[in-house]
């Protein structure tokens, strides 16, 4: 806010309130943005736990695998095998969607964040 008196003081910078992007316009669409932060948010924490079971599951079809080939029950190693590589098939793309959300939420704050810092330094700039 310094260099922003200096600049005023200087008449270098005139600024046109009128042109100035209304601070409760930028406010509304900071909202927004923590809104849509909110939802990426949950969206990444529910495919985390999908995730976590997952890993669970395939866990439980590595087990069965080896109870299978330990009994010689090619049935049993087989559907044991399955089920474990499709739980951690599902853990690696919700875990990969858990992060990429996770991401997104991080994008829509900041962008808040710029908003919110936007709509303060409009209001400093219409101040004569």
């Amino acid at each position: 806010m310094v260099i922003l008196n200096a600049h005023r003081a200087s008449g270098v910078f005139r600024y046109d309130p009128d042109k100035l992007p209304k601070p409760a316009e930028l406010e509304e669409k900071a909202q927004a943005c923590d809104d849509r932060a909110t939802l990426s948010l949950q969206a990444s924490r529910s495919a985390h736990e999908v995730a976590t079971r997952s890993t669970a599951v395939g866990g439980l079809g590595a087990l069965a695998t080896v109870a299978g080939a330990l009994l010689d029950s090619s049935g049993l190693t087989i559907a044991g095998a399955v089920v474990g590589l499709g739980g951690l098939a599902v853990a690696v793309y919700q875990n990969n969607r858990s992060l990429n959300l996770g991401g997104q939420a991080c994008d829509h704050a900041l962008k808040a964040a710029q908003y919110r810092l936007a709509a303060r330094l409009s209001e400093e700039l219409a101040k004569p």
